[in-house]
């Protein structure tokens, strides 16, 4: 999903491997890729030009429906099995896209969009399970419907 601006993360290169907190994680870059610390310092390359293959990406759109009956609920429980939240979900069709199980779909809303978002209590999330793309919606549910830009891209990750 993507609320965030259409801008990218810059960081700055560095020349050593930084430390974290316990319990967390970092990112950070170098001169061949992007790497994980996990806080026992752990680092893991990420990814590189050869391990991942950007086959391209595809503007498209959903339509989410609002109203309570278009939405599925499920319940989020914790790791004891104890509903801590829930999510309502809704199978979409992406317009002009044919999904794979490799298609990652990402939700850019306008910024007209974003403020209203904000104002209503909501936030979308995209999932696609083997070919089948489900919005999430965070918080309440729509009352009206809407077009969302998305972008779908074909992703392979050689192993």
């Amino acid at each position: 999903m993507s609320f965030i601006p259409k801008s990218p993360l810059m960081l700055p290169e560095i020349e050593h491997t930084p430390s974290t907190p316990s319990g967390t994680r970092g990112l950070f870059a170098k001169e061949d890729g992007w790497y994980d610390i996990d806080s026992n310092g752990k680092v893991s390359k990420i990814a590189n030009d050869e391990a991942v293959k950007n086959l391209g990406a595809i503007k498209s759109s959903v339509h989410i429906l609002g109203g309570v009956q278009n939405w599925t609920i499920e319940n989020i429980t914790d790791a004891n099995g104890s509903i801590i939240g829930s999510r309502y979900g809704q199978t979409v069709n992406v317009n002009n896209a044919v999904i794979t199980q490799n298609s990652k779909v990402d939700l850019h809303a306008s910024s007209e969009q974003i403020i209203e978002f904000f104002n209503e209590g909501l936030a979308f999330v995209a999932e696609n399970d083997n070919g089948v793309v489900t919005v999430y919606c965070i918080g309440d549910v729509p009352k009206i419907d809407y077009e969302i830009q998305a972008v779908v891209t074909e992703v392979v990750i050689d192993e």
